[in-house]
């Protein structure tokens, strides 16, 4: 048996080592070029995507030109005095503001840790020594950005800080608004629109837009081709997984002080969760909610269940494992999963016709924002403004197919955080919320936007079945603005808009300087 020299033995390991590190190198620069075309921070340890300005913001209409092409001859028909061409065009790049400079966390602990949160809320959750254990699972920062809202209400939940560029992409102005930066007082002949709701109004915070900024963009296209003397600002108040409460102060206490003329109310989701679902829906034999049986359905980046794969845990660290992933599933179609026999258990005249005004209590969660919906009517009509609300597009419709890659987001959505709920039955409950969001806006001569009717509900514009793409949201905002439009053409006509600004402010009255909170201070140390 021959021997070994030491010196051989050397040789063979550092060919070794050179080999293995030649592999690390290339898989190191294979990750860096995937981060860099799926627009990933470079030098993140999590995968957070990158808001990038399209070159052409029409390209991404080129995508999907059999979804594309019917909703642009639809509104060339519609309405011919707008130009369709204005759907190709956006507002330009916002300039970045300082970076928040705080490392990328998991989506359920942005609000701790990037955003500003609401002193009087946070005080009365926090138990001394345990932090927030209704919440299992949240990192705690050591200290906490915190405001003192007006009237030491709990509400809204947290602010974004102001004039940020934060780590999820999100670019605020100095009220903490997603968009660009706007005066307190109104300039003269300007119509101001702001924008309420949730994350399906503040968008992907990896978007280059909202549709608020695009519709602020193509009203000032309207205007001028229609040589107006007046000049459009759109303000999108909105921010992820809050409710009417919420939402109701926002306008209270951060929109009425800025002198709108509109405020656009845009919400449909956060108060039509699967727990509220449940009420009205029987289900035949046992399940658990949001819990299907094991193999049924995939999962989400950073979600443990029983279907989470070892791919599933690299894909929110490593591109290459987020594109492997893809290219596993690559030409797979995504039918609905078999589901126990359900009914929904609404009387008749719930599910048809115009919904009965006098029938919200106990119908899903429609007392609740009905009740706040009627509040922020009444303080925008008092300040001289109009309140307009929309209907809410949701993607579920029975038999709908989904690709395996592009489609996975709303399946799992679907079938996972609404199981055990066919895609007919969400669709239903889904349609007596907008009728009655129609029923309501009537009863009180309030303008309303039909998004539900008119975005097409197609896979191609959607993260999940409530959020838009880039191409949904682009849609999204055409529609708002076309209907927007001709709000706008009667009430100038009247001579109803613009209302002057009558307060002079130097800052917002109710938006100051942000404090800290330690977790000593919270424990009363």
């Amino acid at each position: 048996m021959p021997v070994v020299q030491p010196r051989s033995r050397k040789r063979r390991l550092a060919k070794i080592v050179l080999v293995m590190g030649s592999v690390a190198f290339a898989g190191l620069i294979g990750e860096c070029v995937l981060r860099v075309v799926g627009h990933y921070r470079l030098f993140s340890l999590r995968l957070s995507p990158v808001a990038v300005a399209t070159a052409e913001p029409g390209a991404v209409l080129d995508l999907v030109p059999d979804v594309t092409r019917p909703f642009m001859a639809h509104w060339q028909q519609t309405r011919p005095d707008l130009d369709i061409a204005w759907l190709r065009t956006a507002p330009a790049p916002l300039p970045r503001p300082a970076a928040l400079g705080r490392p990328t966390v998991p989506q359920r602990d942005w609000l701790l840790h990037y955003y500003v949160a609401n002193a009087v809320l946070l005080q009365a959750m926090w138990v001394k020594g345990k932090g927030l254990p209704m919440f299992p699972g949240l990192d705690l920062p050591e200290q906490f950005d915190v405001f003192d809202p007006p009237g030491g209400k709990p509400t809204p939940r947290y602010r974004y800080p102001s004039s940020r560029t934060l780590p999820t992409g999100l670019i605020t102005n100095a009220f903490g608004f997603r968009g660009r930066e706007l005066t307190v007082d109104k300039p003269a002949r300007t119509v101001r629109i702001g924008f309420v709701g949730a994350s399906t109004t503040v968008e992907a915070h990896g978007l280059p837009q909202s549709a608020p900024e695009l519709i602020e963009h193509w009203l000032g296209l309207w205007a001028a081709s229609k040589h107006l003397d007046v000049k459009f600002e759109t303000l999108n108040a909105a921010r992820e997984a809050i409710q009417s409460p919420d939402i109701r102060a926002i306008v209270e206490d951060e929109l009425l002080p800025l002198a709108i003329d509109y405020l656009v109310y845009y919400e449909g989701a956060n108060q039509l969760q699967p727990a509220t679902m449940q009420k009205h829906v029987q289900v035949d034999g046992e399940y658990h909610l949001a819990e299907p049986p094991a193999g049924v359905v995939g999962t989400f980046d950073d979600t443990e269940t029983v279907d989470s794969t070892w791919l599933d845990g690299l894909a929110a660290y490593l591109a290459t494992a987020r594109y492997l992933r893809s290219a596993l599933h690559k030409g797979e179609v995504l039918q609905e999963p078999a589901k126990p026999t359900q009914r929904i258990t609404l009387p008749p005249e719930l599910l048809q016709g115009e919904f009965p005004l006098d029938r919200t209590t106990g119908v899903l969660e429609l007392a609740a924002i009905r009740q706040d919906l009627e509040a922020m009517r009444g303080a925008v009509e008092r300040s001289g403004a109009r309140f307009v609300l929309s209907t809410f597009w949701w993607l579920a419709k029975d038999g709908m197919q989904l690709d395996a890659v592009w489609g996975k987001n709303v399946h799992v959505h679907l079938n996972r955080a609404y199981w055990p709920f066919k895609y007919s039955t969400v669709r239903e409950l889904a349609a007596v919320q907008n009728r009655f969001f129609a029923a309501w806006a009537k009863s009180h001569s309030v303008d309303l936007l039909d998004v539900a009717g008119e975005v097409p509900a197609e896979p191609a514009l959607a993260i999940d079945a409530i959020h838009q793409n880039e191409l949904g949201v682009r849609f999204k905002a055409w529609v708002m603005f076309a209907q927007l439009t001709r709000i706008l053409e009667r009430d100038l006509a009247s001579g109803a808009v613009p209302v002057a600004d009558q307060h002079a402010d130097a800052v917002h009255p109710n938006i100051g300087p942000v404090r800290v909170l330690t977790r000593a201070r919270l424990d009363g140390r």
